[in-house]
C-alpha cells in the first residue's frame, strides 16, 4: 500500500487488483481499482495497460480497449497481443483484417500456450480459410479442442466449437490425413 501510494506502477496495478477483486482483506472498491490501475497504466506497466483494455472491452468501448491492448502487446504482453488479435478478427474498435489477425494470435498462442482466445480464433480460421491460412480440419479442431478441454470453458466457446465440427462433419479437405471412417458429428452434437 505504502509502495502504491509513493507512484510505484506495479504497486498500484496489484493493490488496483486487490480493490477490483476485495481480496488481501480489502472492501470491493472498483473505483478505486481502476483509478490505480490508470496511474500504474499512464507510467507503461504493461499488466494495467491490459487490465484497462479489459474494463473498457466490458464497457463495449472498443476502439478504446483496442488501443490499450496495443501499446500493452507492443511492451510484450501475450495476453494484450492475443485480445487485439481477437478484435482485428471480429473488427471490434478497429477495422477488420483477417491477415493481421491470424499473425497476432498465432504470435500468442506460441509464447503462451494457456492463452484460449488465441487457439480459437486460430481454430475457427484454419476452419474457415481466413487471414491467409490454408484450410485444415485437422488443425482446427486440434485447436478449438484444446479451448473446450479446459476445465471453466465459456458457453459460447463451446458452442463455437461444436458449430465448427457440425460444418466440418465428415469432410476433410485435399492433403489432409484424416482417421478412416472419422465423423465429427457425435462429438458436436455431445459439445
Amino acid at each position: 500500500s505504502s509502495k502504491a501510494a509513493a507512484g510505484i506502477a506495479w504497486a498500484q496495478c496489484s493493490l488496483g487488483t486487490h480493490y477490483t477483486l476485495g481480496s488481501l482483506g480489502l472492501a470491493m472498491d472498483k473505483e478505486k481499482g481502476e483509478s490505480l490501475h490508470r496511474s500504474a497504466a499512464a507510467q507503461g506497466h504493461s499488466h494495467a495497460q491490459f487490465i484497462l483494455g479489459t474494463i473498457e472491452r466490458n464497457r463495449n468501448n472498443m476502439a478504446e480497449a483496442c488501443r490499450l491492448f496495443e501499446v500493452a502487446a507492443s511492451q510484450g504482453h501475450m495476453s494484450a497481443l492475443a485480445n487485439l488479435g481477437v478484435c482485428y478478427h471480429a473488427g471490434f474498435g478497429v477495422e477488420q483484417d483477417l491477415v493481421k489477425a491470424v499473425r497476432l494470435v498465432t504470435v500468442s498462442a506460441k509464447l503462451q500456450s494457456t492463452n484460449l482466445s488465441a487457439k480459437q480464433v486460430l481454430g475457427y480460421c484454419f476452419a474457415r480459410k481466413e487471414g491467409g491460412l490454408e484450410r485444415s480440419t485437422v488443425r482446427s479442431v486440434h485447436y478449438m479442442k484444446t479451448v473446450v478441454e479446459e476445465p471453466e470453458v465459456p458457453p459460447d466457446s463451446m458452442i463455437l466449437y461444436a458449430v465448427t465440427l457440425l460444418e466440418i462433419s465428415g469432410t476433410y479437405y485435399p492433403g489432409e490425413i484424416a482417421p478412416a471412417g472419422h465423423n465429427h458429428l457425435p462429438e458436436a452434437l455431445f459439445w
